[in-house]
């Protein structure tokens, strides 16, 4: 086969695309992988007043935009509150025309106003308590970088794939003789950076409601943080060092709740549901109940705050080595030939924990019980491009969204 018949196709972006979520769903269950992967059936989403994780990734590509980096913080920050109440806003107008009304109802309305607020108070917590030090150490250099990485075999031939979706896009591109399309791992990172001693690090940045305690072990199993290492060496040739994952809370540090009633001699209330921190809890209580403080009444909640208090952020620096990474490859070249099998098998992957919220459980139930569940398809699912080229994140579960 000519080298020109693959260069073409790769220039022409005619290929077969294998995405982390890709690789997932095919381990979680076949049977799902080929409705969505092979069938391109796709759960009908219903659109929201406010995406909150979206407009708050607009916020931070601003805050960290290589152009602007050196601004001052402070004028980062206002830039990237105006980038988050703009995306917001045309969220809600989209949302509107979709539903063909005017306004929001009130729960509605209420909530999209408790969204914008919490955002705004993200990003200025952000930009006043964590951007100038990270300032300091990193420069950005890429943000939402895409990659497509052509995979080969042993034979150290590019892999193709002559699945009925590639032969559809070869068609559609212009036909002619047909080989197969060529394989390529794609994705997108939010942001490259690089620090002072001139490694690059994939920054990879989520917002949660609550941090999970062992996250780091997971970090370092995680296949798409040696994912996005391996294609971007591979891909953009950077002497990228690792992976630096930076969790959020959805919350941040507020003034302490007033009592109702002066409680114990104390103004405010120190119970440990609040969202605040050491620093903004001391400072509003020394000035608004400087006697209690001064006194000492706060000192057992202080000493709370500040040993066991929420955590509003967290920072990782994943490593990844050289053999690591040729490690990854092989289980990705050898995952990917499965995938691109003609004669792959399929078959349910039943589970309590992975069928309970599955998207396409009605369908799958219908399927074993031998009934018609190439109708529950139809009715329940629509055709559509994959995911990834409608720039949309994966949805599999009702209400839940996968990361690419």
């Amino acid at each position: 086969m000519s080298d020109a018949y693959v260069e073409d196709l790769l220039a022409r972006k005619v290929t077969h695309e294998v995405h982390t979520s890709v690789r997932r769903s095919f381990r979680g269950c076949r049977r799902r992988w080929n409705w969505i992967f092979q069938d391109n059936l796709y759960p009908p989403t219903t659109a929201k007043p406010l995406e909150f994780g979206v407009a708050f990734h607009v916020a931070m590509e601003v805050l960290f935009c290589p152009t602007t980096w050196r601004f001052n913080h402070m004028v980062l920050g206002a830039l990237a509150e105006k980038a988050f109440v703009e995306t917001c806003e045309k969220q809600r107008q989209e949302y509107l025309a979709n539903k063909d009304l005017y306004v929001l109802e009130d729960d509605e309305q209420h909530d999209y106003d408790e969204r914008i607020a919490l955002g705004r108070g993200m990003i200025r917590y952000f930009v006043e308590k964590q951007l100038p030090a990270i300032q300091r150490e990193f420069v950005p250099t890429h943000v939402e970088v895409s990659f497509d990485v052509p995979l080969y075999g042993d034979d150290g031939k590019i892999l193709l794939c002559k699945c009925k979706s590639c032969r559809v896009a070869f068609a559609k591109a212009g036909g002619g003789r047909w080989k197969g399309n060529p394989v390529v791992f794609s994705g997108r990172v939010d942001l490259i950076v690089h620090d002072m001693a001139g490694y690059y690090w994939v920054w990879d940045w989520k917002s949660a409601a609550s941090l999970v305690s062992d996250i780091e072990m997971y970090l370092e199993l995680d296949d798409q943080v040696v994912g996005y290492v391996y294609a971007l060496r591979r891909g953009l040739g950077l002497n990228i060092r690792g992976f630096i994952y930076h969790e959020q809370r959805k919350a941040f540090p507020e003034p302490p709740e007033q009592n109702k009633f002066v409680r114990l001699g104390r103004k405010y209330s120190i119970s440990k549901q609040q969202a605040t921190d050491y620093d903004t809890y001391s400072e509003y209580v020394a000035e608004h109940d400087k006697e209690a403080f001064e006194v000492g009444l706060y000192d057992e909640f202080l000493d709370f705050l500040r040993n066991e208090g929420i955590i509003f952020y967290r920072r990782f620096k994943i490593y990844k080595s050289d053999f690591e990474l040729e490690q990854y490859e092989k289980n990705l070249v050898a995952e990917t030939l499965d995938m691109i099998d003609p004669n792959v098998r399929i078959y349910p992957t039943p589970g309590r924990f992975s069928c309970g919220g599955c998207a396409y459980k009605e369908p799958c139930l219908s399927m074993n019980a031998g009934q018609d569940y190439e109708y529950t398809l139809q009715t329940m699912f629509v055709q559509q491009e994959p995911y990834y080229r409608r720039n949309l994140p994966l949805s599999t579960e009702r209400g839940s969204l996968s990361a690419d």
